[in-house]
């Protein structure tokens, strides 16, 4: 589970998150699924590099 995976917006576009989420899977392993959280507006790029949309998750929303 990845909480969070973010690139700086003056970085995007430079195939960086492409290459942590390859790094990630070269340490997890095929036998690891690799689940992570969007931001809204982010929800477009996941799919483009393989995550695929599952919908049930529940949160309890942090106080601050």
């Amino acid at each position: 589970y990845r909480s969070e995976l973010a690139v700086d917006v003056a970085y995007q576009k430079l195939g960086i998150c492409q290459e942590l989420i390859r790094r990630t899977q070269s340490i997890i392993g095929e036998e690891v699924s690799l689940i992570l959280m969007s931001a809204p507006g982010a929800m477009a790029y996941y799919p483009k590099v393989g995550f695929f949309f599952f919908f049930n998750a529940y949160v309890i929303r942090r106080k601050r």
